[in-house]
This record gives C-alpha cells, sequence and structure tokens, in this order.
C-alpha cells in the first residue's frame, strides 16, 4: 500500500495493473476506505466496467472488505461480464471473512 502512495506521490500514473494490485492488496487487508478511494481514481480514469480485471478486481475488494451489496452493485454496473467476475461473487459468498 505504501508503494502505491509513494507512486502516486512521485506523479506516476496507475494503470490496469496497478489498479488491480492495489485493489486486491484493499481487499487482503480489509481495507474498505482506501478501496474506495482506489474505486474513485478508477472512476477518474475512466477505467471502470471497461477492463475485466479492474471490475473484477473492485467486485473482489468490496466482498472480501464485507460489501457485499456494494460488490454486487458494481458487478451489475459492468459493460463486460465475465466468468470471472462472477466467481469472486460467488466466492465472497461461499467463503466470507467477516463472519
Amino acid at each position: 500500500m505504501n508503494h502505491y502512495i509513494n507512486m502516486r506521490n512521485q506523479g506516476f500514473c496507475p494503470n490496469a495493473v496497478t489498479f488491480v494490485c492495489i485493489l486486491k492488496a484493499c481487499g487482503g487487508l480489509g481495507k474498505l476506505e482506501k478501496g474506495k478511494e482506489i474505486h474513485a481514481e478508477v472512476i477518474e480514469h475512466d477505467c471502470e466496467g471497461k477492463n475485466m480485471f479492474i471490475a473484477t478486481g473492485l467486485v473482489d475488494m468490496y466482498a472480501k472488505c464485507g460489501d457485499i451489496s456494494k460488490a454486487r452493485e458494481v458487478f451489475d454496473e459492468f459493460t463486460i461480464q465475465e466468468v470471472v467476475s462472477c466467481n469472486a461473487l460467488i466466492d465472497c459468498r461461499m467463503y466470507p471473512i467477516w463472519t
């Protein structure tokens, strides 16, 4: 997470791979507020829904942070819906980390 902050402070612009990695970190650490900030950046960079990996990362992050309704909302807004993103929703319902 600190590397991402340092990267942004140095003026580097995140790409799709960066977003996927930081969303995975936010989900793994349960950092919902930071994940929401990253989601706002994704929207700002016009990446939401256009990249299957970012979209799946968003669903996975919200689900792992315990916000299933937001995960479903993001999933429903995708312009690209793939098996991988469906699996992210299925996975969070089978193994919720907040219980």
